[in-house]
């Protein structure tokens, strides 16, 4: 995608945070070697050491392993990003950013509490409750790599805000995302030439 070549789309939905990764101990009951069940404490002082009785391995009873902690919520949420996406990618024409920075703007549309009544021009248009912004926001940056960018790391610029919808809008969030393209330091400092930095001390 060209540098300057720009997409905008909303996802409508109710916005969910980042499915974070939960770490938890399980207990070994098989020893990881030769897959036996005839296991034996080595010693009292270190109650998590187990020794195998087939193949004589020593090895740790508790095994740490990561899954992620999401609810359907979030997982509902973030499909809805993904299909969106790639809709607006079909529609409209956007290549993949696979290099170069890009810019991203998001605006995050809130579902309102029944409790807080639109009252005109001055009722509160901003969300300071959960989700957090930044939550939000990776969240749909974690949902959009490899759709609209390669990396998340290409977001050079943007802003994230997030306020409650106005009374029969869709929650939601509008997305603008733009292709910044890359630094061409050769063409954007070309030395000048000889003749015209004579020019120039001439003046």
């Amino acid at each position: 995608m060209p540098a300057g070549e720009s997409l905008r789309f909303r996802v409508a939905g109710e916005p969910r945070g980042r499915i974070h990764t939960q770490s938890r101990a399980i207990q070994r009951s098989r020893c990881p070697a030769c897959k036996s069940e005839h296991l034996a404490a080595t010693d009292p002082k270190t109650p998590n050491l187990r020794e195998c009785g087939t193949c004589g391995k020593i090895f740790y009873a508790l095994l740490t392993v990561s899954a992620p902690d999401g609810s359907s919520e979030q997982y509902t949420w973030l499909g809805l990003v993904q299909t969106t996406a790639l809709a607006a990618v079909n529609q409209y024409g956007w290549k993949k950013a696979e290099a170069g920075a890009v810019s991203l703007h998001l605006e995050f549309i809130m579902h309102r509490p029944k409790g807080l009544y639109w009252k005109g021009p001055h009722a509160e248009p901003r969300h300071w409750k959960l989700p957090d912004r930044d939550n939000l926001e990776k969240g749909f940056c974690d949902a959009c790599k490899g759709i609209l960018w390669r990396d998340d790391s290409q977001i050079a610029e943007g802003s994230t805000s997030k306020r409650y919808a106005h009374p029969g809008e869709q929650t939601g969030v509008v997305v603008v995302i733009a292709n910044l393209g890359e630094w061409m330091e050769d063409e954007q400092f070309m030395p000048e030439p000889e003749e015209a930095r004579q020019e120039a001390l001439l003046l």
